[in-house]
């Protein structure tokens, strides 16, 4: 008999069927949550980096424009501070948005 002959059946167990489907629903449910993880992926790099670029930015006219050496130096320690943040978060982010390309 050639291969592919649509004159034979083949009955699959009952058992093995209903593993089948399970197996089928369980991709679909990780392919779903897959999606959920991109989205909020994406919604979490622009929601988070987008307020930490606002302060750096905010800060740097605070840092320009300050003639008390006492509010300069806070300014720098939060300007370091936010930019240590924001590398972390986009460690975070990045490694998240790569994972989700492999």
């Amino acid at each position: 008999m050639p291969v592919g002959d649509p004159s034979v059946t083949l009955r699959v167990p009952a058992p093995l069927k209903a593993y089948i489907n399970e197996i089928k629903r369980v991709r679909q449910q990780a392919e779903k949550a897959n999606v959920a993880k991109s989205e909020f992926l994406a919604n979490m790099s622009h929601e988070i980096r987008t307020p930490m670029n606002a302060i750096i930015g905010l800060n740097d006219i605070i840092m320009e424009e300050c003639r008390d050496p006492q509010i300069y130096a806070h300014a720098k320690d939060v300007q370091s501070a936010a930019k240590n943040l924001l590398a972390i978060i986009n460690d975070i982010l990045g490694s998240a948005e790569k994972a989700r390309f492999r």
